[in-house]
């Protein structure tokens, strides 16, 4: 049987692939032995078209060798396996891009992501669009948990009417995998109801926590790093937007 080792990012785009024989061709898996471990070393090269920053999954299996026919993987309960996920890596640029220009935000959150970096949609939109804001996070220290990043409009009486809540880049980056200097920049996607009313409304942001448990939805906290002044209810403001029927 021939081994394979699949890279794929989140979309399952494969970036990387490596099929070959165990001990590259040394130890076939006809001379293997019942309770034999096999440890084996196989190189995956990534593909220089690949997009970055991304994360990248490691799938394996085996196939016959004449006809590619897949050997199906069984867990341990007695459960089919597909695909048998082994480990993941974050594939990073050659450069982290450079941060926006133009007012932002003293914020951070967590002590782990400063915001960078930002471009507003145009201060005049009408109800029934789609407006995109565009943040820049900066990873302040290696980040080993996932967190999503959220941008809600609120009208004057402070109900949300319209948000966008998600993983870095819709989870293509997550933060668990974001190191130290890692700067992403992050198009957040609000979708305007058609009946939305005539007038200003605020953008707001922040971090959460979306692991289930205790601490599932708490938000992190938002700081000034000039004076460490915490933002109220840990939510940064961002800017205004006129709702406007003409």
């Amino acid at each position: 049987y021939v081994l394979f080792v699949h890279a794929t990012t989140l979309d399952g785009q494969i970036v990387g692939q490596r099929d070959t024989c165990p001990g590259g061709g040394m130890y076939p898996t006809s001379q293997w032995r019942p309770g034999e471990t096999i440890v084996d070393t196989v190189h995956v090269p990534l593909s220089l078209k690949a997009e970055a920053p991304a994360l990248v999954r490691f799938n394996v299996g085996f196939h016959h060798e004449a006809d590619q026919e897949r050997l199906s993987a069984m867990s341990g309960d007695g459960q089919e396996v597909s695909p048998v996920f082994v480990g993941e890596v974050a594939l990073l640029p050659s450069a982290w891009p450079e941060p926006l220009t133009g007012p932002v935000p003293d914020a951070v959150f967590g002590e782990l992501i400063r915001l960078v970096g930002m471009e507003l949609p145009p201060p005049r939109v009408r109800p029934g669009e789609v407006v995109t804001l565009m943040l820049q996070w900066e990873a302040l220290k290696d980040i080993a948990q996932d967190y999503v990043g959220f941008v809600h409009l609120v009208d004057r009486e402070g109900h949300d009417v319209a948000q966008d809540d998600h993983l870095p880049l819709n989870g293509r980056f997550p933060t668990r995998v974001w190191p130290a200097g890692a700067v992403v920049s992050d198009p957040y996607r609000l979708a305007l109801s058609g009946d939305l009313k005539e007038g200003a409304y605020e953008l707001w942001g922040g971090f959460y926590n979306p692991v289930s448990g205790p601490d599932s939805g708490q938000r992190l906290p938002a700081v000034s790093q000039k004076d460490s002044q915490r933002w109220k209810d840990d939510l940064v403001f961002l800017g205004t937007l006129a709702i406007s029927g003409e």
